[in-house]
């Protein structure tokens, strides 16, 4: 049966990411959680998931959310849930599988089976098969947390291996933001500069694209998911009225200065200041990852930089305007070329091994930053990043101000 069929491709799809989870690490609207644009079409192992991923998904309004949070209305948000969740998960299969091709098998068969054991999941129209359904997605959210983004970081190193295979080979773009091989005294051949060609170029620029889209549709799911939990459990709701930021800036830092001593037997010290009192609506989880990578980027590059010398702050300003909530991560680490600034939002660059896991960190090695712009832009914020090279890197995070427009 169908039903047989999805359940043994769900055990299998999951035992294939728990393995992989035990391996080494190798804009829209502000006013709604946006239906992700329609992928182009994408082969697909079952007909009913490329039906599902070619039905236009429906945007859920921040305001739609906050009064079912207010209301309890769990039965309301269990119906949009239930009928939307399938036609996301389809459109996540076919866009993976259109970025990453092969390497995708990783991931595109847990999302296909999760979807097809969810089409056989009742509709959730009184409280048992509500109950039943609730415990479908806190499964879901639980495994997408743990394994689905070790195995995306795996299935995106082997498509630049594949895709780049004589770049990589050479050195790839890891020199080009390293400080410790662009440095002066560096040996010739570290500081070679290395180039794409032109085919090469665009190749990785039609990835990047086909992957941002991935990446963002996860977040609208996550978030929806979430926030359906958080009606059904009574638990604080993923988007928050009285989001600190210095006291999130605070937190993070405090994790990743623990990384770095682990990792190097020192870290800089961070300097949270600016708007510390300030507080606006939006997603504590979103801003702690944004500012997690930030800071661990800074802190590696300061004390790969320095050397053994003594470690200058890095300093976090807090800046709370009328139309954005931004902040600006100063760092002495270097920096790095100008030319090099479009390889940094790339899904197939990285200036190096990944500092650690932290402030809800799921990737690294080369996918924080492209992460971060995503998660910034999902609610039509952004992040830029200004180096100086041979000094240091300013990055600067704007976070729209939920419901105020």
């Amino acid at each position: 049966s169908v039903n047989a069929a999805s359940t043994m491709r769900a055990i299998a799809a999951r035992r294939r990411l728990a393995s992989m989870a035990s391996q080494p690490h190798i804009n829209v609207s502000a006013t709604s959680v946006a239906a992700p644009a329609a992928p182009p079409t994408a082969p697909s192992q079952h007909p009913m998931v490329a039906e599902l991923s070619r039905k236009a998904a429906r945007p859920l309004s921040l305001q739609t959310m906050a009064k079912t949070y207010e209301d309890g209305d769990v039965m309301a948000a269990a119906a949009y849930l239930h009928e939307e969740l399938p036609v996301r998960l389809a459109k996540q299969v076919a866009e993976v599988r259109r970025a990453l091709g092969g390497d995708a098998e990783g991931v595109a068969p847990y999302y296909e089976a999760t979807l097809l054991d969810l089409l056989q999941t009742p509709k959730p129209d009184d409280a048992p098969s509500e109950r039943a359904f609730g415990q479908k997605v806190e499964g879901l959210l639980a495994e997408t947390k743990s394994a689905i983004p070790h195995a995306l970081a795996q299935a995106v190193r082997a498509r630049r291996a594949a895709a780049f295979a004589s770049f990589v080979a050479d050195g790839g773009g890891a020199v080009c933001a390293n400080p410790a091989r662009s440095a002066p005294d560096a040996p010739a051949e570290a500081r070679k500069d290395f180039h794409l060609s032109r085919p090469e170029r665009l190749a990785r620029l039609a990835l990047d694209r086909d992957l941002e889209r991935f990446f963002t549709a996860r977040v609208g799911i996550r978030l929806l998911a979430e926030h359906y939990l958080a009606v059904r459990d009574a638990d604080a709701a993923p988007l928050i009225s009285a989001c600190r930021p210095a006291d999130i800036a605070e937190a993070a830092a405090a994790e990743v200065s623990e990384l770095a001593r682990r990792a190097y037997g020192a870290s800089p010290e961070v300097e949270v200041v600016g708007s510390t009192d300030a507080a606006l609506t939006y997603v504590p989880k979103h801003m702690r990852y944004a500012l997690g990578e930030l800071l661990k980027n800074s802190a590696r590059a300061t004390v790969e930089a320095r050397r053994g010398r003594s470690l200058p702050p890095i300093r976090v300003v807090v800046a709370d305007g009328d139309e954005d909530l931004a902040f600006k991560v100063c760092d002495e680490g270097g920096g790095f070329p100008r030319a090099a600034r479009h390889d940094a939002w790339s899904w197939f660059w990285s200036s190096g091994p990944p500092l650690g896991r932290s402030a809800g960190s799921g990737t690294g090695g080369g996918l924080g930053l492209p992460m971060t712009r995503c998660l910034a832009r999902y609610f039509g914020g952004e992040l830029s990043l200004r180096p100086l090279e041979g000094h240091g890197t300013d990055a600067y995070l704007h976070l729209a101000k939920l419901g105020t427009g």
